[in-house]
C-alpha cells in the first residue's frame, strides 16, 4: 500500500473512533429507558450500520483493505474521545462549582 494512502487511512480510522464514541454515547443516552429487547435490537442494527460505514469509507480510500492496526486506531480514537470528554466534563464541573462560591 502506498504510504500516503496508509497515513490517510490512519487518520480516517482515528477520526472514525472519535465519531464512534460520540454515536455510541448518544445511543446510550437515547436508549436509557427503553426496554431490553428494543435496546438489544437497536444496538445490533447500530453496530452493523457503523461497521458498514467504516468499510465503505475504507473502500473509497484504499479499496477496502482493512489491516489490524486500522482497527487498533479506531479503538484508540474512541479511547481518546472518552478521556477528552471525561476531562472536559471535569473542567466544566470545576468551573461551575467555583463560580457558586
Amino acid at each position: 500500500m502506498i504510504l500516503s494512502i496508509q497515513i490517510y487511512s490512519f487518520c480516517i480510522s482515528l477520526g472514525f473512533g472519535i465519531f464512534l464514541y460520540g454515536i455510541l454515547s448518544l445511543h446510550q443516552k437515547l436508549m436509557a429507558k427503553a426496554k431490553k429487547i428494543v435496546m438489544s435490537i437497536s444496538c445490533i442494527i447500530l453496530f452493523i450500520d457503523l461497521a458498514l460505514l467504516y468499510f465503505l469509507i475504507l473502500k473509497q480510500i484504499n479499496e477496502g483493505v482493512i489491516h489490524p492496526y486500522f482497527l487498533l486506531l479506531v479503538a484508540l480514537g474512541a479511547l481518546i474521545a472518552h478521556l477528552a470528554w471525561k476531562h472536559l466534563l471535569s473542567r466544566i464541573t470545576y468551573i461551575h462549582c467555583s463560580r457558586r462560591h
